[in-house]
C-alpha cells in the first residue's frame, strides 16, 4: 500500500474531490458512486479527474490514505504504558479535526463501505500502527505481524460501534474503557510483554473498576501461587 502524500500546498481539484468522496459515501454504498457522480459533487470536469486519478479506487485509495494516516504526532510510542496511550490517545480524539476524521473514518466501517474500502483501510491502520509503534514493516517477525493484523482489525472493528461508543449521553467511564481497550490493542502489536499474563492483568483490573466481586474459587487460586 503506497504511503499517501501530505503535501500541504494539495491541489484543490483533489481536495475536493477527496470530499466529494466522502460526502457521497455519507449517502450512498460505494459500488453505486461512480466518477459522474464525483466530478458533479466536486465541481470539477472528467479531464481533471483523469489527469489525478486512474479511477474511483485510486481516489478512494488516496482520500482513505490522506485521513488514515493524519495521525496526531504525540501518539507515537515511546515506551508508553496501555494507561499513558489511553490518556493520550483520549485527548487527542476530542478535538475538533480529529472528530472529523473519526466521522470519515467510521464510513469506511459502515453499510455504505465495501470489501476493498475495507482492505485499504486495514492496510493504511497497520501502516500508521507500524509508525506509531516504530515498526519496521520490512523487517518484522510472525508474532509482531499477527499482533499488528489483530491491532488493525480491533480498530476497524471499533470504528463500527464509533457512533455508539462516542454518544453524547454515554457515561465517561464506559467511554474510557472503550478508550483505554483500543490503547490497550496498540501497546499489545509491539510490546514484549506475554499477551496471556497481559490481557489477564487487563480482564482483572475491569473486574475491579465494574465492581466484580472474587468468587472463593478464585481466592484459593490466589492462596495457591
Amino acid at each position: 500500500m503506497p504511503r499517501p502524500s501530505h503535501n500541504n500546498k494539495k491541489n484543490s481539484a483533489t481536495q475536493r474531490m477527496e470530499d466529494a468522496f466522502w460526502q457521497l459515501l455519507a449517502e450512498h454504498e460505494y459500488r453505486t458512486i461512480t466518477i459522474v457522480d464525483i466530478v458533479r459533487t466536486a465541481k470539477v470536469n472528467r479531464n481533471s479527474f483523469y489527469y489525478h486519478y486512474t479511477g474511483l479506487a485510486d481516489l478512494a485509495t488516496q482520500a482513505i490514505g490522506h485521513v488514515v494516516t493524519a495521525v496526531p504526532s504525540r501518539l507515537k510510542y515511546e515506551g508508553n504504558t496501555p494507561e499513558q496511550l489511553a490518556q493520550t490517545l483520549s485527548e487527542a480524539i476530542q478535538t475538533p479535526e480529529q472528530c472529523r476524521r473519526m466521522e470519515k473514518l467510521t464510513l469506511l466501517a459502515g453499510p455504505h463501505s465495501s470489501p476493498e474500502l475495507q482492505e485499504m483501510l486495514h492496510q493504511y491502520q497497520r501502516m500508521v500502527l507500524a509508525d506509531i509503534m516504530h515498526i519496521d514493516l520490512e523487517h518484522i517477525n510472525r508474532k509482531t505481524n499477527i499482533l499488528l493484523d489483530f491491532a488493525a482489525g480491533g480498530l476497524i472493528s471499533v470504528l463500527g460501534r464509533w457512533p455508539v461508543i462516542t454518544q453524547p449521553k454515554r457515561d465517561k467511564g464506559e467511554l474510557e474503557q472503550d478508550i483505554a481497550a483500543i490503547a490497550s490493542g496498540i501497546y499489545m502489536s509491539a510490546s514484549s510483554e506475554d499477551m496471556l499474563d497481559y490481557w489477564k492483568r487487563i480482564f482483572q483490573d475491569n473486574d475491579s473498576h465494574t465492581g466484580t466481586a472474587k468468587t472463593s474459587q478464585d481466592d484459593a487460586k490466589e492462596s495457591s501461587r
